[in-house]
């Protein structure tokens, strides 16, 4: 997938930057999807292109508003520090970039003798995502940003387990990214979209609560606390 390759192209970022987080820019299809029975929304899913698969689709999705920023209607510090239209643009840009650069190649492969390939450029002997710096966050909007984030598979900070149903738990686990000295920078390329599903127990529990009266509320209080 588009995501899985942007991820591997920053393995050199990562290695040379190993308290690093890789936020992933994250939509979802748009909708009032919570009345919908387990039949009827795996039947949206199924439609083609209902969930885009790569940037293309993405950005028809985007201009139509079909799809908007994850959870961008209600709660727009879970994701307003990403910055999305300027990794849409940067990420527009890039392929415009690479579709320049294969047009170049295509013309110094015409240009050869029959039975002669254009010669191979150093860049070319790695993925083109491999060329695309991440972008880093130098401040964070809010303290309930709560990306999905790439890190290395021996980072230090985990999810904490503690953090059991519903709410909070990526919010405090980016609280101890930030406290542990974690840098953030946006992925470059990579996305995902957020399939739509009915609410869970949990999440019903969590509002009939009332929001920062749940028990995981009250856990990350004590934990911010520590």
């Amino acid at each position: 997938t588009e995501l899985h390759e942007a991820i591997l192209a920053q393995s050199l970022y990562l290695k040379n930057h190993p308290r690093s987080a890789l936020v992933v820019p994250a939509f979802q299809r748009k909708g009032n999807w919570r009345g919908y029975s387990d039949k009827r929304w795996k039947r949206e899913l199924s439609k083609p292109d209902f969930i885009p698969e790569n940037f293309a689709q993405l950005l028809d999705c985007l201009a139509s508003v079909a799809c908007i920023v994850f959870d961008f209607t209600w709660n727009r510090d879970a994701h307003g520090t990403t910055n999305t239209a300027a990794w849409v643009e940067a990420t527009a840009k890039a392929a415009s970039t690479r579709a320049f650069r294969a047009a170049d190649r295509v013309r110094a492969a015409e240009a050869q003798p029959s039975g002669k390939d254009a010669p191979k450029l150093p860049e070319g002997l790695l993925p083109f995502a491999s060329y695309v710096e991440p972008r880093r966050i130098a401040c964070f909007k809010s303290a309930r940003f709560e990306p999905y984030v790439v890190l290395r598979n021996n980072a230090d900070v985990r999810f904490d387990a503690s953090y059991t149903g519903y709410g909070k738990n990526k919010i405090e686990q980016i609280a101890r990214l930030r406290y542990a000295g974690y840098v953030f920078a946006v992925l470059p390329l990579g996305f995902l979209v957020h399939a739509p599903h009915p609410w869970s127990s949990s999440k019903r529990s969590w509002m009939a609560t009332g929001r920062g009266s749940h028990e995981t509320d009250q856990l990350y209080k004590e934990t911010v606390a520590e």
